[in-house]
């Protein structure tokens, strides 16, 4: 592109021209500068829309690193898939998008029912995409968020799935390289599938990925990785490890005010024993766990079946009760065909029902009350429920049944061991109020615990000693309190979404807070959160770089630094800027690629590429003195916006003299 003052050749995406720093709007390209980064960076889809002329948008399903993703149906193959939006910053980068395409043919190889499969990148316009399985559930994270620390059979289930799909990526040469409990999916069956292999790499191919360049997520990453170093199949272990601490004590195994801090502490030091913080993990498996997270990984488990077959020994000495036992199909494959010999049924039935008979013809001789006593109702079924147990399931059930009630209810005295005349009197009174009981129970069982309190407030108004009625009522009154804080929560944060539908960001904020100060884990509403605050920071950060520009312009770098650094920042930068600023009387700055990266609500990082500074020669034309690019570390204090951290490389242009020479 060419100025239209001095004629000088530009890049195609120059805002200013480089020699003298002429606005070069020409191009509808390069209209609205750094402001354009900042809004298509925040695209996305709005359920019902067609995308690419093929995908019908149902639903957003999150968010990541790499963009948002959608459930969408796909209108040519008529099922549903997973749609992963590509970040403009990311896509601009064409090298990324050819190391995205060659992971993505490694990641198509794999084929195993724990894994999730990639289908293809694609691009729309200037929007890249990705599509892959969906996989109805959620993401592992959410569900410790939701559940808390899971048990040790079923964290034991979840890490051999996952350890199987591992083994048969890690055949196929392929390292997840990003193992962590957001990229494993549970299904509606309570089954684990991995997903995105999108930045994995061949362990045959070379520079697929950037070298030396750092690629995890810094919770689950392994020394080798923090360190920039090659990795292997041990690095996915590493990681396994630190999900199976997460699983088992419902924390990771380091945490840090950073990232980098917590990346460090993979290389510096050893996490708490799981034992020390959950007494219940047996030793074996806990030396496990702390086998897979060894700093050396000659040391760790040295491959995936290894550690598969030490997870398959650590199950075998749980109790029975904790372990996993995986759904199984209803239906046989075959049909089976029993033969039974007639004989061998007949009389033993027979034996049976004579002696029932028998037992009946002498119940009624000897103990038959009067017709008008006897109860009018059939026995309550509570009572014949303590006869034959239910079989424990491992599922997880939707409302845990109490501890068991008061032998009162659960053991019906013999008949036999009851004198006659007494029990025609308790006949009066225990048909009506064992249908209330049975009433209040089965109301219970079915989560209808107002029911529940009005049906014992029933028994106990006739029979105050009833033990049973006074444990179903104090369950049914704890019970109905949670449902009603449930209810409250779930009113919350419809409010707040609602809010945020509504582009109300404040009010969103308020709900939000509101539904995490009653439940810390409530996943949606801290999403609700981070997105709220992110919107209505947005105009403060475009203003705080706004300033910055202005101040190189204005030459009052050293007061904007004052201002908005923190007093060691300032006190590094105030004597270079001072003395940029007092050397040249016409020194300008141009900005033209800048791009911000939020880490969390009230934290941000705003990276300044392609910044050129320069003076105006005497012949009017601009002289580049320095070129180079910027890093800001950015969060929020107090409801300001304060600098924490800066990282320049600055390239030296100035004229050498002859003696430099």
């Amino acid at each position: 592109m060419k100025c239209p003052k001095c004629q000088t050749d530009n890049l195609s995406d120059s805002k200013f021209c480089k020699e003298c720093a002429e606005p070069l709007t020409s191009s509808p390209d390069n209209q609205g500068g750094f402001t354009k980064t900042l809004e298509t960076s925040g695209s996305e889809l709005s359920p019902g829309s067609v995308f690419a002329r093929k995908y019908q948008i149902v639903e957003e399903l999150g968010r990541g690193g790499m963009g948002r993703v959608y459930r969408v149906f796909d209108r040519e193959v008529e099922e549903f898939v997973a749609l992963k939006l590509i970040k403009p910053e990311i896509a601009a980068d064409k090298n990324t998008i050819q190391r995205f395409r060659n992971e993505l043919k490694l990641a198509r190889k794999i084929s195993h029912k724990h894994v999730c499969r990639m289908f293809d990148l694609n691009r729309e316009g200037d929007t890249h995409f990705i599509t892959m399985e969906f996989v109805p559930g959620e993401d592992l994270k959410s569900s410790l968020r939701r559940m808390g620390p899971l048990s040790l059979g079923k964290a034991v289930f979840i890490a051999k799935q996952v350890c199987e799909g591992l083994a048969e990526a890690h055949r196929m040469g392929v390292v997840h390289r990003d193992l962590k409990p957001q990229n494993i999916m549970i299904d509606r069956d309570g089954n684990a599938r991995i997903m995105d292999f999108g930045i994995a790499r061949s362990l045959e191919a070379k520079g697929v990925t950037d070298s030396g360049g750092v690629i995890g997520t810094p919770e689950y990453m392994s020394p080798e990785q923090v360190e920039g170093k090659a990795v292997d199949a041990r690095s996915d272990i590493y990681s396994m490890g630190a999900i199976l601490y997460e699983l088992v004590t419902g924390r990771v195994p380091f945490e840090g005010n950073t990232p980098m801090s917590v990346a460090l502490k993979h290389v510096t030091a050893a996490p708490v024993e799981p034992r020390g913080l959950n007494a219940d993990i047996p030793e074996a498996f806990s030396h496990v766990i702390m086998k897979c997270m060894e700093k050396d990984k000659e040391r760790r488990f040295q491959s995936v079946e290894e550690l598969l077959q030490a997870l398959n020994d650590t199950e075998r000495e749980l109790p029975t009760t904790h372990r996993v036992v995986p759904k199984t199909k209803t239906s046989a494959s075959k049909e089976i065909t029993v033969t039974l010999n007639s004989k061998l049924i007949v009389l033993p039935l027979a034996l049976i029902c004579l002696v029932v008979v028998l037992g009946v013809m002498t119940w009624w001789i000897f103990f038959s009350p009067q017709p008008q006593e006897m109860p009018a109702t059939s026995p309550p079924t509570i009572q014949l429920e303590s006869q034959a147990p239910q079989k424990e399931s491992v599922e997880e059930k939707p409302e845990p049944e109490p501890e068991s009630p008061p032998e009162e209810v659960r053991i019906k005295p013999a008949v036999s061991q009851v004198e006659p005349e007494k029990m025609s009197v308790a006949s009066k009174k225990k048909p009506e109020v064992t249908t209330e009981l049975n009433r209040g129970v089965q109301a219970f069982k079915q989560g209808n615990y107002a029911e529940t309190v009005k049906q014992m407030e029933a028994v106990l108004s006739k029979d105050p000693d009833n033990s049973s009625a006074r444990y179903y009522l104090a369950e049914a009154g704890k019970k109905e309190q949670e449902r009603r804080k449930k209810q409250e929560i779930g009113n919350l944060a419809e409010l707040a979404q609602t809010a945020y539908q509504a582009e109300n960001y404040q009010e969103c904020l308020d709900y939000s807070r509101k539904v995490l100060e009653r439940d810390p884990k409530h996943a949606e509403a801290a999403g609700y959160l981070q997105s709220a605050a992110e919107k209505l920071a947005a105009p403060q950060i475009h203003a705080l770089v706004d300033r910055f520009i202005q101040s190189w312009k204005n030459k009052t770098l050293p007061e904007f630094y004052q201002d908005v650094c923190s007093e060691r920042l300032y006190q590094q930068n105030k004597n270079d800027a001072g003395f940029i600023m007092a050397a040249y009387a016409s020194f300008q700055a141009v900005a033209s690629d800048i791009t911000i990266d939020y880490k969390a609500f009230d934290h941000f990082v705003a990276r300044f590429s392609n910044i050129t500074t320069g003076v105006r020669a005497r012949d009017g034309r601009r002289q580049v003195i320095f070129e180079g690019s910027y890093e800001w570390e950015v969060v929020q204090k107090e409801s300001k916006w304060q600098i924490i951290g800066i990282k320049a490389r600055v390239i030296d242009k100035r004229p050498k003299s002859k003696e430099e020479k």
